[in-house]
């Protein structure tokens, strides 16, 4: 932070994109009391996974958000969803896993009283070149 002249006191958000950020969740975790050491005004946190695997790597991170965090936080994940078609065949996810990793993960975390964070869980969807090609054939074979 120094080579960029950047005063930690007026860091307030973290993110984490690109690939699968939930693979080194655990790392982040770890050293969250940290982060929270040097830039003391976290109080926003942004991912974005597939939501293939790692929910109780999500989970605990939020518990440890939670437990550190001095102040009111928001916390945003957003799960990469776009339906059985796209899901499976582009992304060579699997939609039932997401689904029901994040079926679980709702479930826990409204087990989970939290003190200082609010969680939002977005579900967010793209529209592939492969499913437009696929809408567009099956909509031929209905024609």
């Amino acid at each position: 932070m120094k080579k960029l002249e950047v005063d930690p006191l007026n860091i307030h958000k973290i993110s984490f994109w690109g690939q699968e950020p939930t693979l080194v969740l655990e790392h982040f975790t770890k050293n969250l009391k940290d982060f929270f050491e040097l830039c003391p005004n976290i109080n926003e946190f942004f991912t974005s996974t597939n939501g293939m695997a790692n929910t109780d790597k999500i989970i605990d991170f939020l518990k440890t958000f939670d437990n550190l965090t001095k102040k009111h936080s928001f916390i945003c994940i957003q799960f990469s969803y776009d339906g059985d078609y796209s899901t499976d065949n582009v992304r060579r996810a699997n939609s039932k896993v997401v689904y029901n990793n994040l079926k679980y993960l709702i479930e826990t975390l409204n087990t989970i009283y939290f003190n200082n964070i609010t969680i939002a869980l977005n579900i967010h969807g793209v529209i592939s070149n492969e499913l437009i090609n696929h809408f567009n054939n099956k909509y031929k074979e209905i024609e």
